[in-house]
């Protein structure tokens, strides 16, 4: 199977250096906004678990979650946040694997709701 792997650009635009993640509904997958680089869920799961490590994982009034690295920003959609949830919740390797996400989700959930 052949894997793309891609290298986001960060450019200057109304939010300066932010890559916005969203799920997609219709294509079953996380994109980036403009870009639309497809990203999966355990790709983002492991990059969140290690940015939460290192505190830079904060949820926001709204339910997103922002990754905040030196300048560069990526913020997850609060429905992304939700489906990453859900499928934190029913793996139980990734729960093993990766525990500083539950509480970043309970946050974000709670924040949503």
């Amino acid at each position: 199977m052949y894997t793309r792997t891609a290298r986001l650009v960060y450019s200057t635009s109304s939010q300066e250096n932010t890559v916005m993640i969203d799920y997609d509904q219709t294509l079953k997958l996380f994109l980036t906004g403009e870009e639309k680089v497809p990203f999966s869920a355990e790709k983002i799961i492991r990059m969140l678990n290690y940015r939460a490590q290192a505190q830079r994982v904060q949820p926001t009034v709204v339910g997103r979650l922002l990754v905040v690295v030196g300048g560069a920003r990526c913020e997850l959609t609060h429905q992304a946040v939700r489906i990453l949830a859900r499928l934190y919740r029913l793996r139980r390797d990734w729960q093993e694997e990766y525990p500083n996400l539950s509480s970043i989700f309970a946050l974000a959930e709670g924040v949503a709701s």
